[in-house]
């Protein structure tokens, strides 16, 4: 999960064909997800498969980009906190140093 902005949940949408029950379950319902596809768009079974692969490689570029748009999210809000802590520090150190100058 982000640190930085509201991710949402966090971009769940693997779940186009998928349902994650059973592998039996999982591969009939599959199998006539692909059945439907081939026949909806008059294209054969293994062309609807090939075609899902498509879709599936598509989902995970998608997914890795979105996640390193996350991690550049993440990282930048921790950049801006080190600043913000270096600041801090910065800020004590020169009153620590006029204390000592006002004692001598």
């Amino acid at each position: 999960m982000g640190i930085g902005l509201n991710h949402g949940a966090e971009n769940l949408r693997v779940q186009q064909f998928v349902k994650y029950e059973e592998d039996e379950d999982c591969l009939n319902y599959y199998i006539e997800k692909v059945k439907e596809i081939s026949k909806k768009h008059h294209i054969s079974f293994s062309e609807a498969i090939s075609v899902l692969n498509v879709l599936e490689k598509r989902t995970f570029s998608k997914l890795y980009i979105d996640n390193g748009d996350v991690y550049d999210e993440d990282m930048f809000v921790i950049g801006k906190k080190i600043e913000e802590l270096l600041e801090i520090m910065h800020n004590i150190a020169t009153n620590i140093e006029d204390i000592k100058n006002r004692n001598k």
